[in-house]
């Protein structure tokens, strides 16, 4: 983690220095020279002549002060997550760097200011062999003047699940097993999380009916992780139960994918890196509420032994599925995990978060991630949750029709609707079958959302939404 030191005491020869502005003009105001120093301040006033940069531009300034290189940024008031990445990015190959605060910011920008920047430090170099120590970015310590200084645990706590998340997520499927993910997860017990696996053995007799199926075509065996939280004892409810979609990798199966198809397909258990996140995130700030979450961990490949089209499973509700398409699996693990997690543990209130179709992906292309559900309510503290964090859900209908679309003529019904046509909100009814009446639930389907489109590089996406959610829940 960055280290950020607030109002350090001493002057300290810094690589860097930034200037966060209302206005560019403001370099014409006595307190900002006198803040700054004359030398500074000139120079930048220099550089915005030179380069006839206008205020109200949020433009980057940047110049040198004899040796020192020196910027100025306007403040982003509406996003200062993306300001604060924005931020890093001018600084990074600095290793210091002193940051004046001309006008005083709330410590709940700062917060967001510094998340940013914290979560624009990443990177996943870590097979990386042949990366020469110029490439690597420098910054370690951002010294902050005149700023208001924030919970600084929640900041570590928030940005260290996002970067678990995307470690998660960027791990090949050669390194990252299910075996392997549930080992990951068992060493989060040091935080009081309360962890229980269940094997394959135990899977069988919880009636994993379709998520082994869909495992079945592994060399690699399936993992369910129970982590629960216990933050209010006093409690015995659950405010919240959340599941994630755990598919490992995803060759589609026997309905086998294209090469172009199956690229970043190891980052289909980005749900479950998400909800393994925010337990952490949860237990790192001990926050006073209960969370229940699982996650079944599985791999979707193709062999002698896999699952097949017109094949008929039972779940573990009773209800029978008709598979018409192998590549329709995510929704089959994650309905056991769904009736797990409520027949077990009674939750009241339940989210889901997949990576479950292609569909969300083309319809929003990835600045959007759908929601739906049963509870306009939850919806809509999620969707505001997602508006303060940046990470943006667009609402789709549970329009009972699309229900009806997934009715088979030999079994309850099918894992997939008509061909071609609203593939989310028919994955979506689907889950619903698997939704006790009583319970309020929202299912995310963040496909598209996982991975920055141009880098492959996982992005956590979700982790922050629901981290906000929770807290607000406190």
């Amino acid at each position: 983690m960055l280290d950020f030191v607030f109002d350090a005491p001493k002057k300290r020869e810094d690589a860097a220095i930034a200037v966060l502005l209302n206005h560019f003009d403001d370099l014409e105001e006595s307190r900002v020279v006198k803040k700054i120093g004359k030398g500074i301040a000139d120079c930048l006033k220099n550089a915005l002549v030179a380069e006839d940069i206008k205020s109200g531009s949020k433009a980057v300034l940047k110049t040198y002060h004899g040796e020192v290189p020196c910027f100025a940024f306007e403040v982003d008031d509406e996003h200062p997550l993306k300001f604060g990445a924005k931020i890093y990015s001018s600084l990074r190959k600095y290793m210091n760097a002193t940051l004046y605060v001309m006008d005083k910011l709330s410590g709940e920008y700062m917060e967001k200011l510094l998340i940013g920047m914290e979560n624009a430090n990443y990177s996943f170099d870590k097979y990386m062999t042949k990366k020469k120590p110029e490439d690597f970015d420098k910054l370690e310590t951002v010294n902050l003047i005149n700023a208001q200084q924030p919970d600084m645990e929640k900041i570590a706590a928030l940005t260290n699940a996002v970067r678990y998340a995307r470690d998660l997520g960027n791990e090949p499927a050669n390194r990252l097993t299910p075996y392997e993910f549930i080992k990951d997860v068992e060493r989060l017990n040091y935080l009081d999380l309360d962890i229980e696996i269940l094997d394959e053995e135990a899977m069988k007799q919880e009636n994993f009916g379709l998520a082994l199926a869909v495992a079945q075509g592994s060399c690699n065996p399936p993992y369910t992780a129970v982590l629960q939280w216990h933050g209010n004892p006093k409690k015995k409810e659950f405010d919240c139960g959340l599941v994630g979609k755990g598919v490992i990798y995803d060759s589609g199966g026997l309905s086998l994918k294209t090469a172009s198809q199956m690229r970043s397909m190891k980052q289909d258990m980005s749900g479950a890196a998400d909800v393994v996140s925010v337990m952490k995130a949860a237990a790192l700030q001990k926050l006073p509420l209960n969370l229940v979450a699982v996650v079944t961990m599985v791999e979707n490949m193709p062999s002698a032994n896999s699952y097949k089209v017109d094949d008929i499973l039972t779940s573990m509700s009773g209800q029978t599925v008709e598979v018409l398409n192998t590549d329709a699996e995510g929704r089959l693990a994650l309905a056991d995990a769904l009736w797990y997690i409520q027949k077990r543990f009674k939750v009241k209130t339940l989210i889901d978060i997949a990576t479950l179709t292609g569909a969300a992906s083309v319809v929003f292309g990835g600045l959007y991630a759908a929601i739906l559900g049963n509870d306009d309510k939850l919806i809509q503290s999620l969707m505001k949750s997602g508006e303060t964090v940046d990470e943006l859900l667009w609402q789709l209908p549970m329009n009972p029709e699309y229900d009806k679309w997934i009715n088979s003529s030999v079994a309850d019904m099918q894992n997939i609707g008509k061909r071609g046509k609203a593939g989310t909100a028919t994955a979506a009814a689907f889950l619903q079958r698997f939704i006790h009446k009583s319970t309020k639930w929202a299912h995310l389907d963040i496909a598209g959302c996982e991975c920055d489109e141009k880098t492959q590089v996982s992005t956590g996406f979700g982790v922050m939404l629901l981290c906000d959610y929770i807290e607000k829940l406190c």
